[in-house]
C-alpha cells in the first residue's frame, strides 16, 4: 500500500501549518510520503524527508489540485490523506484510515471524525457511518478535505482521473459527489481531525449571520450546483438540482431591503456549518 498524507500550503495559512506538520510527524503509523503542496508561500526550511511540489505555474486552487491528485495516482499512490494546513488530527488517523482502506478496497473515500480545535473533545457534528447516495450530501455537505482521504487506486484500477470544473468553490463537496455519482461510497472512520475555526475559513464563521455571509453562502452553492449539474444523470436528482438554483438565482436576485428581510427571518440551526439554515 503507496500512501501519501497531502497539505496545501499558501500565505493565508502561514501562522499554522507548521502545527499541521508536526502533527503528521507524530503520527503512530509512520510509513507514508509527507508531501506539501507550496501554492505561492515559499515555505523555507521544511525537514528534508518532506516532497515539496511547489506551484511554478501558478495555477488556480482547483486546477493545481487537479493536476496534484492525479499526478499522484499516476506515480502509483494507493491512498491519499488530506489535511488542510490551518488544522491538525490525532496521532492514530493515518493507522485508523490505512485500516479502512484495507478492510474497504472498494470505498471511493474516507473521513474521519471532525473535532472543534478550541474544544478538541468535541464533535464539530455527528457524521453517518458511510455516504452512499448523493441525497445525503445533496442539499447539505460535511465533509470537507481537511477529514478526507481519497481512494486512488480505486480509479487508477478503473482509468479514471480527476476533472475539476474551474467554477468550483467548495472543492470536497464536488469531490464526494463524483465519487458517489461513480457508484463509489464513502465510510467514516475513527481517527479525529481537529478544525480550526476562523474568518479564513471557506465562508468564514458562520455561526452568527450578516449580509456579506450569506450572500457569499448561497453563491458557493450556486456555483456547486451549476458544476454537478453536467454529471448527473438521475431524472429525480437532476429536477432537484435545478430547483435549488432557480431557488438560489431568485433569492440573490433581491433587492437590499427584501434580503436583509430574508436575514431577519432566517432560522438558523445555531451550528457552525457554512449551509445552516440557507
Amino acid at each position: 500500500m503507496k500512501v501519501a498524507v497531502i497539505t496545501f500550503i499558501f500565505p493565508i495559512a502561514e501562522p499554522y501549518y507548521r502545527e499541521t506538520l508536526d502533527t503528521i510527524a507524530q503520527q503512530t503509523d509512520q510509513d507514508f510520503d509527507t508531501i506539501v503542496v507550496d501554492d505561492q508561500l515559499n515555505a523555507e526550511g521544511l525537514e528534508s524527508h518532506i516532497r515539496v511540489i511547489r506551484n511554478e505555474e501558478k495555477l488556480s486552487l482547483v486546477a493545481l489540485r487537479e493536476q496534484v491528485f492525479n499526478q499522484l495516482m499516476v506515480e502509483g499512490y494507493d491512498l491519499l490523506i488530506s489535511i488542510d494546513s490551518d488544522d491538525t488530527m490525532s496521532a492514530d488517523r493515518v493507522a485508523q484510515t490505512k485500516q479502512a482502506f484495507s478492510e474497504n478496497p472498494d470505498a471511493g473515500f474516507f473521513y474521519s471524525l471532525l473535532h472543534y480545535m478550541r474544544e478538541p473533545k468535541k464533535l464539530f457534528f455527528e457524521a453517518p457511518e458511510k455516504v452512499s447516495s448523493l441525497k445525503q450530501i445533496l442539499l447539505h455537505n460535511f465533509i470537507g478535505l481537511s477529514h478526507m482521504s481519497l481512494n486512488l487506486r480505486l480509479l487508477r484500477e478503473r482509468g479514471l482521473k480527476f476533472q475539476l470544473p474551474e467554477q468550483v468553490v467548495a472543492l470536497d463537496w464536488y469531490i464526494a459527489s463524483w465519487y458517489i455519482l461513480g457508484g463509489y461510497e464513502g465510510l467514516k472512520t475513527n481517527g479525529i481531525t481537529y478544525y480550526r475555526l476562523y474568518e479564513n475559513n471557506l465562508a468564514g464563521e458562520t455561526s452568527t449571520v450578516s449580509t456579506g455571509k450569506v450572500k457569499r453562502i448561497l453563491n458557493i452553492k450556486q456555483s456547486h450546483y451549476e458544476a454537478l449539474l453536467p454529471i448527473v444523470n438521475n431524472p429525480t436528482y437532476n429536477i432537484l438540482i435545478k430547483s435549488e438554483l432557480e431557488r438560489l438565482k431568485y433569492i440573490l436576485e433581491w433587492s437590499k431591503e427584501r434580503f436583509d428581510v430574508y436575514i431577519k427571518g432566517l432560522q438558523h440551526d445555531g451550528s457552525n456549518y457554512w449551509w445552516a439554515g440557507y
